[in-house]
């Protein structure tokens, strides 16, 4: 919720830099906004968002680099896809 007008929207940078400091603080712990990247790229992964999405997110050029360092597939996640895809085919009558 933006603390000037008080709609839930997305922060601008200066709120995320407030906040950031002032959970820094709290905490004693230094660290970048961007150290979470990859956790947000993982989390939006894992739901399901494509990786075309999340790299337009990140505002990779490619989405080359968001597979390489931020998303790349979980193993259990490209089992059970193959699973799934391979289960399928098998239900399809042969000709």
């Amino acid at each position: 919720m933006s603390p000037k007008t008080g709609l839930i929207g997305p922060w601008d940078d200066s709120v995320l830099i407030r906040l950031k400091c002032e959970i820094a603080r709290a905490a004693g712990v230094p660290f970048k906004l961007k150290d979470f990247r990859p956790t947000f790229a993982r989390a939006n992964k894992d739901l399901g968002v494509g990786i075309e999405a999340v790299s337009k997110m990140l505002r990779h050029s490619t989405t080359r680099t968001t597979e390489l360092f931020y998303a790349r597939i979980r193993d259990d996640k490209a089992f059970a896809e193959a699973e799934r895809a391979w289960k399928v085919r098998a239900s399809i009558p042969a000709d």
